[in-house]
């Protein structure tokens, strides 16, 4: 092989190295702009969830409230009515197995 032909080869393997580097690059910036999307993304999510406990916390207290409403009122009931008794929850559980 001459030195021309040597040349030529060094520099279409250069040529084919500079555009894998320049492929390898735009995929690496690629990969930072999805990873800022991903991020951006996780974050939002974050928030979401955020107000979703919020909402949640606010159905429970909700919940307590009512329950606590029913129980004043149960109590109430009963001390209006002499005659008829409040029936525990737990009732079925402290009846006598057959």
């Amino acid at each position: 092989m001459t030195q021309a032909e040597l040349f030529g080869g060094l520099r279409q393997s250069t040529d084919t190295i500079v555009a894998s580097n320049q492929h390898i690059a735009e995929k690496a910036a690629e990969t930072l702009a999805n990873a800022a999307t991903a991020q951006a993304e996780v974050k939002a999510s974050g928030g979401e969830i955020d107000t979703a406990l919020s909402a949640i916390n606010a159905l429970v207290d909700s919940v307590r409230a009512i329950g606590t409403q029913l129980a004043v009122f149960e109590v109430t009931k009963s001390a209006k009515s002499p005659t008829k008794r409040a029936i525990s929850p737990n009732a079925a559980t402290a009846l006598p197995t057959p």
